[in-house]
């Protein structure tokens, strides 16, 4: 058996919902529902969390297996509770002519 991660490039949007209630009432286990969600592969998706001990694994079930979200799907879903606006990958420019101070010299762009 494979872990299977999210591709970051599938996911185009986050959003947070209503906690639906959960199974469990200890807040223990496998399938526990968060008031998450992603766009992800072309449908709107559940994120769950397996939950064992003081730490637990947030996914989404594609076709009825389980995808492990990748760290850039997770700290999007960070950004987004805290009202952080993250970056678009169309809003990263790249560029090679940074300033001594880190910054760059152009003046369309920052880093």
């Amino acid at each position: 058996m494979t872990i299977q991660r999210t591709d970051p490039a599938l996911v185009t949007a986050v959003d947070t919902t209503d906690t639906p209630r959960s199974p469990s009432a200890t807040g223990y286990g496998r399938k526990i529902p968060t008031c998450h969600r992603v766009h992800y592969d072309g449908y709107w998706r559940r994120v769950y969390v397996m939950q064992y001990g003081n730490s637990g694994s947030a996914y989404v079930l594609v076709r009825g297996q389980e995808f492990f979200l990748d760290l850039d799907t997770e700290h999007r879903l960070r950004d987004h509770t805290e009202g952080v606006e993250a970056p678009t990958p169309q809003d990263v420019v790249e560029c090679a002519e940074f300033a001594a101070d880190g910054s760059c010299i152009h003046s369309d762009h920052t880093r």
